[in-house]
C-alpha cells in the first residue's frame, strides 16, 4: 500500500503541475524578452538581466529542505540594427519542491518600421528539461524500494513565436510558447508529462503627467486554454530614475513594485513583493522578486539607428 501511494504521489507531481508549468514573473513589464521573442531588442539596447524569485516564502512541505517555488533568470538581448533584427539568449532554472524545470533558449526577430514604431516577428528555439529530486520526496514507509535517490531529468526541444509592436509610448505583443507541446516520459505510459501550449499577451502605455512624472498601466494574460492568469499593473515613474507601483494577479495575489536606475540609466534595480490574496490556506503569504538589468549602447554598423527618448522606454 505504501508503494502504491508513493507511485500515485509521484505521478501527481509529474503530471499535474499545470498552473505553474511556466514560472511567474511579477516584474513582467521590465522583462518582455522572456515573454515574447519578438520583444527582444525592442529598445535598441544591449541588455543583460539577472533576476531571482522566491514564491510563497516560508511554505512548509513534508520534508525539511523547503518546497516553495524559486526561480532564477539570466537574459541577454542584442539588437542588430544594421539588419533590422535582434537576438536574445535566456536561461531559466525553476524548482518547485521535487520538480526541477530548466530552459536554455535562443530567440531571433525581424523588425519592420510601422506607423512611427516597430513591428517585430520573432521565433525561439530552446532545450527544455524537466526532472525530479527524489531527496524532496518522502514515503510513508522508510526504506521503500520504489523511492528513488538522487535526481533524474529529461530534455526535449521546444519552440515559440511571437509578434510585438512598440513606439515611443506604447507596446503590445502576443506570443505562443511550447508550440509542439513536448512530452517528458519518466517511466512508462502512465508517467508522461506534457508541456501545455501557452498563449501570452501583454501591453503597456506611458502617459506623461508632467515633465518629470509618467504613469504606466500594464497588462498581462497567460493561458493554456485550461488555466488562465490575468494581471494588471500601474507604475508611477519619477524623473526617469525612480518608480513605484502595484498590481493584481486575479485570484492569486496583490503586488507592490519599486525600483531605481543608476549609472546614467545603465543599471536598473527592481523589487516586487506579492501578498497572496487567494487560497492563502494552501500557500505561504508572500512572494519576493529582485531584478537587475544592465544596458550597453547598441552596436552600430552602417547608418546610425534612431535614438528614442529614454523617458518613455521601460519595456
Amino acid at each position: 500500500m505504501a508503494s502504491f501511494r508513493f507511485i500515485f504521489l509521484l505521478l501527481f507531481l509529474v503530471g499535474n503541475c499545470i498552473a505553474q508549468q511556466t514560472p511567474l514573473i511579477s516584474q513582467y513589464m521590465f522583462q518582455q524578452p522572456l515573454l515574447n521573442p519578438a520583444a527582444v531588442g525592442a529598445d535598441n539596447q544591449t541588455r543583460f538581466y539577472v533576476s531571482h524569485r522566491t514564491q510563497w516564502l516560508g511554505y512548509q512541505p513534508s520534508v525539511d529542505k523547503g518546497g516553495s517555488p524559486n526561480t532564477q533568470f539570466l537574459v541577454a538581448e542584442i539588437p542588430l540594427t544594421f539588419v533590422r533584427s535582434a537576438v536574445g539568449v535566456h536561461v531559466i532554472n525553476d524548482q518547485q519542491g521535487p520538480n526541477i524545470n530548466r530552459q536554455v533558449a535562443l530567440s531571433y526577430n525581424f523588425r519592420l518600421p510601422l506607423a512611427g514604431g516597430v513591428l517585430a516577428f520573432g521565433g525561439r528555439a530552446s532545450l527544455l528539461s524537466k526532472g525530479i529530486d527524489f531527496g524532496q520526496l518522502k514515503a510513508r514507509d522508510n526504506g521503500d524500494p520504489l523511492l528513488g535517490s538522487g535526481q533524474i531529468s529529461i530534455t526535449s526541444p521546444d519552440f515559440g513565436a511571437g509578434i510585438h509592436y512598440s513606439n515611443s509610448v506604447f507596446n503590445a505583443g502576443v506570443a505562443m510558447h511550447h508550440i509542439t507541446e513536448p512530452t517528458f516520459n519518466s517511466g512508462g505510459n502512465d508517467a508522461i508529462n506534457q508541456q501545455k501550449r501557452l498563449y501570452v499577451a501583454s501591453a503597456g502605455y506611458n502617459l506623461g503627467i508632467s515633465y518629470t512624472v509618467d504613469i504606466k498601466p500594464t497588462f498581462l494574460v497567460r493561458s493554456d486554454l485550461i488555466n488562465t492568469s490575468l494581471e494588471f499593473g500601474l507604475q508611477a515613474i519619477y524623473d526617469n530614475k525612480f518608480w513605484l507601483g502595484g498590481g493584481y494577479r486575479i485570484n492569486e495575489s496583490i503586488t507592490g513594485l519599486l525600483g531605481t536606475t543608476l549609472l546614467n540609466n545603465k543599471l536598473r534595480l527592481g523589487y516586487a513583493f506579492d501578498f497572496v490574496s487567494n487560497a492563502s490556506a494552501a500557500k505561504s503569504a508572500t512572494s519576493h522578486e529582485i531584478l537587475m538589468v544592465y544596458a550597453l549602447p547598441a552596436a552600430r554598423i552602417g547608418k546610425k539607428s534612431i535614438i528614442r527618448t529614454p523617458r518613455y522606454r521601460y519595456n
